[in-house]
């Protein structure tokens, strides 16, 4: 009940018209992931090493890595955000920042899924009847991984506005990336092109006539939302 809370939470936000729409992509663009290679066939090594990596890591999953698994499941930005910052990184905290990565999200989306109907690879439990995901499994494409696709987004951005976290964002990526993969919801593949197919929409988004003017955004309010908690106003 709880994580069908929270995703009704999450469709929610991805939904709410808190702002002006903005536009950190070119999305009539036909070439987005044009670099990515296809996933690996099933009986070729990289595909057979895959589903072993899978498995193994079913075998020898534990209730805490389960945990890990489930955490990334139901992933936002700010769900990397308080991991990084402290829970007071929210979006009832800090609405320009959350109208900023609402945009960045649904973006990326955009994109992604148009690279997911291209490759329609089967997710692991699908392909492999030994395969027991802990995690909800999307219906979608398994690749490229749409969760490590947006973490990488989403470390690129906060770590444009907050450098000196910058190292603490990308392991957040790294996290979400190794989390599909011990819930048994992706290959180590997918979470790979999702990675560097994220790279590719972090670097287009950085470099886009808007994204500076939406870093100072952020920066500006978690520095006023900071200095407001030193003087003991905030809630």
């Amino acid at each position: 009940m709880i994580r069908l809370f929270l995703s009704l939470l999450v469709a929610l936000w991805l939904l709410s018209p808190l702002a002006p729409a903005r536009t950190f992509l070119d999305l009539s663009r036909a070439d987005w992931g044009a670099a990515l290679p296809p996933p690996p066939a099933a009986d070729s090594p990289a595909g057979l090493a895959d589903l072993s990596t899978v498995l193994q890591v079913q075998a020898d999953r534990t209730a805490e890595q389960v945990a890990r698994a489930r955490r990334v499941e139901q992933h936002t930005p700010f769900l990397m955000g308080t991991a990084v910052m402290g829970p007071w990184f929210t979006a009832e905290n800090l609405p320009r920042t959350a109208e900023v990565m609402q945009a960045v999200w649904k973006e990326t989306n955009r994109v992604a899924t148009g690279l997911k109907k291209k490759w329609m690879r089967e997710r692991p439990s699908a392909f492999d009847a030994r395969v027991h995901p802990c995690v909800k499994v999307p219906e979608n494409s398994s690749y490229p991984s749409g969760h490590s696709t947006n973490a990488t987004v989403w470390a690129a951005i906060f770590s444009a506005a907050f450098p000196e976290r910058a190292a603490d964002f990308a392991a957040q990526a790294r996290e979400t990336m190794w989390a599909r993969v011990l819930g048994g919801a992706h290959f180590p593949s997918d979470t790979e092109a999702g990675r560097l197919f994220g790279e590719e929409i972090a670097r287009a988004m950085l470099s886009s006539a808007e994204m500076p003017a939406a870093i100072e955004e952020m920066r500006a309010e978690v520095a006023a939302w900071q200095a407001r908690a030193r003087d003991g106003v905030t809630p």
